[in-house]
């Protein structure tokens, strides 16, 4: 398998069970595959685990990561909910109601009332 840089946190939670399975660097994806079908029943073949690790170049430590289970299906793709886990002290700070309405303002943007009668 690919190098994964081993990511944590606090929110971080998954169901996704690999049974025995310790995850090394010559872990296949074979090995990583068979694990997963195992051991999760909501697993089929054909899904896909998609790991997604959005790191930031100026420093290393911080960025996001999710981990997304995908199905295809006759009306298109399914997608399991996620959210990012985000490792970055400013996120905080810019990810509140307050820094959001700061933003719209400044592009200028207004709420505009959805009503069938219009």
């Amino acid at each position: 398998m690919p190098p994964v840089q081993r990511r944590s946190g606090s929110d971080t939670l998954t169901d996704t069970s690999l049974g025995n399975l310790q995850l090394t660097p010559d872990t296949t994806v074979a090995q990583f595959s068979l694990a997963v079908m195992q051991s999760n029943s909501l697993y089929l073949p054909g899904d896909s685990l998609l790991y997604l690790d959005a790191l930031q170049s100026a420093d290393p430590a911080t960025g996001a990561f999710v981990w997304i289970h995908t199905r295809p299906a006759p009306e298109g793709l399914q997608a399991s909910p996620q959210r990012l886990i985000v490792h970055n002290s400013l996120f905080r700070l810019y990810n509140s109601d307050t820094a959001l309405a700061r933003a719209l303002r400044s592009y200028g943007a207004r709420p505009v009332p959805v009503s069938p009668k219009e």
